[in-house]
């Protein structure tokens, strides 16, 4: 193989990942390659400065009948609610980056083009015809305006949009859900509450007017 090929190969490898990979390791990709570190490690370390610890307990809320203390143990709440955020937020840049246009979004949206392994793509793949298959096989991941308009053609038909508007109504519920079990009183749930309301206002309706 001579260097002036390896570009190619990689490109082929990519775009072959990216078309068969499933949609439930796409979710791992999510979060093993940013949740963790962008939004679990932060916190995790504001803990550990703070000296929170590990874990404690607080009397039961029923302590007049003789129920054992709860056990809070804040790292895992934590990680409980920030990965499934993450995610979330993810899932909407991927979302946005389809459908928005630059005044909305602040960018120009490059996510087909650079053959990202995104939300989009993959719900196309699960739900694409064998002749849409075909589409995408052939071109995504090309640096080709007009290939990318065929590919966003392509994601109008497996009703992108409505799939998007109802994995976000489950997700967001999820997360506010999450949150609401947290067995303290602010500012601990408010905090959290905050940074999922500013995840919401990324919210597609806004973006892209629909």
């Amino acid at each position: 193989m001579t260097w002036a090929s390896f570009p190619w190969k990689i490109e082929a490898w990519s775009r072959l990942f990216v078309l068969l990979i499933p949609d439930h390791r796409h979710r791992l990709v999510v979060i093993y390659k940013t949740a963790y570190y962008s939004f679990y490690l932060p916190v995790a370390l504001a803990f550990y400065f703070c000296n929170v610890p590990r874990s404690y307990t607080l009397p039961s809320p029923n302590h007049k009948t003789g129920d054992d203390p709860l056990l809070i143990e804040p790292y895992k709440i934590a990680l409980s609610i920030l990965i499934p955020l993450r995610e979330y937020f993810q899932i909407q840049g991927y979302f946005l980056d389809y459908r928005g246009t630059p005044e909305q979004i602040w960018k120009v949206g490059t996510d087909i083009i650079d053959n990202k392994c995104s939300w989009c793509v993959n719900v196309a793949l699960v739900h694409a015809t064998p002749a849409q298959h075909e589409v995408l096989d052939e071109i995504y991941g090309r640096e080709d305006s007009a290939k990318e308009a065929k590919v966003k053609a392509v994601y109008e038909q497996p009703r992108l949009m409505d799939r998007y508007a109802e994995y976000e109504e489950a997700a967001y519920a999820k997360i506010m859900a999450l949150i609401a079990t947290i067995p303290e009183a602010p500012p601990a749930p408010s905090l959290a509450l905050s940074s999922g309301g500013r995840s919401s206002r990324r919210s597609w309706k806004k973006f892209t007017g629909v």
